[in-house]
Formats: C-alpha cells, structure tokens, sequence
C-alpha cells in the first residue's frame, strides 16, 4: 500500500526528464556500490564461487588480470571497435542460405509466428522484442 503511494506521488510530483535524471544518478551509484563490493571478491578469488549466480541474472563478472586470456577493454586500442572486419576463412554461400530459407523455414512457420512480440506475464518466455535489459 505505502509502495503504491509513493509511486504514484513520483510519477505525479516529477517531471519525466527529473524521473530520467533520478534514475540516471541511481544507476550510477549501483554502478560504483557493485565495483565497490565485487572488487574484493574477484582479487582474492572469492569470484568463482559467485560466478554461476552472476551468470545466471545475465553477466559474467572475471578479473582483468594479465594472466587472464580474456582482455581487459582499456588494453584494447579504439581501432578494435571502429573497424569492420570480414569473415577471413568463411564463406557465407548466400545463395545456399537464401535457399535454404525459402525452401525448409516455410514449413515452420506456424511455430516461429506463434512466439509472443512483446513481453508476457512469464519472466523467463521468449519474445521478438527481447533488449538485453
């Protein structure tokens, strides 16, 4: 009852661009309150214990360590985001794709039409409007 009315003050007493500003700070602060308290844990090793939980809400947390295979982002120049870079060793064969869709994806069509377009009441159940948050 009292989360009720305070939600409905919120929305009424704050102008949607305050709203955007509030919850941009908030995030912010869960930001640098999560490094602060994952930071700990993963220089002491005490992050393998956690991993799997982590995974399972959507993100892998690992150390950036120079041992570690996986690089840390600020060791990557910028060049590795700008470029586009090709298939090197693949061929695509988009003819044998397009036909393939033409001729196998038609007789499933009943079951791909029938995922949901927005979110459902069930969490876990795909839609095609999927976001990463």
């Amino acid at each position: 009852m009292h989360d009720d009315i305070v939600k409905r003050a919120y929305r009424k007493l704050l102008t949607p661009s305050r709203r955007q500003s509030i919850h941009s700070t908030l995030n912010r602060f869960r930001a640098q309150m999560g490094a602060f308290w994952i930071k700990p844990l993963v220089s002491t090793g005490e992050w393998r214990q956690y991993f799997d939980l982590w995974e399972k809400h959507g993100f892998h947390v690992t150390p950036d360590h120079f041992y570690s295979p996986i690089p840390g982002s600020s060791d990557l120049p910028d060049s590795v985001w700008n470029k586009e870079t090709g298939f090197t060793g693949i061929d695509p064969n988009e003819s044998t794709q397009l036909d393939f869709l033409q001729r196998v994806f038609p007789a499933y069509h009943d079951e791909y039409a029938a995922f949901p377009h927005h979110k459902t009441s069930i969490p876990y159940q795909y839609h095609y409007d999927n976001t990463l948050l």
